[in-house]
C-alpha cells in the first residue's frame, strides 16, 4: 500500500514538474529539436503555412492562369 502511494506521488510530481517547465518555456529547445526530427522523417520543411499557401497559389496561377471564381461549400 505504501509503495502505491509513493509511486502515485512520484508520478504526480514528475507530471507537475514537466507541466510547469513546459508552460515556463524551459522545454522549447527540446520541442524544437523534436519537431525538426519529425518534419525530417515526414520529408517536410519548416516553412510556415502562410508561405506554403502563397507559393502554392503562385504556382497554381502560373500553371492555370488567374482564379476567376471560387466555389463555396454550403
Amino acid at each position: 500500500m505504501a509503495n502505491e502511494i509513493l509511486i502515485t506521488a512520484l508520478f504526480t510530481l514528475i507530471v507537475l514538474a514537466l507541466g510547469f517547465a513546459w508552460v515556463g518555456g524551459y522545454l522549447d529547445t527540446y520541442q524544437k529539436k523534436a519537431q525538426e526530427r519529425a518534419l525530417d522523417m515526414m520529408g517536410e520543411n519548416k516553412a510556415s503555412y502562410g508561405l506554403k499557401s502563397m507559393l502554392s497559389t503562385r504556382l497554381y496561377r502560373g500553371l492555370y492562369g488567374p482564379v476567376t471564381h471560387v466555389y463555396q461549400v454550403p
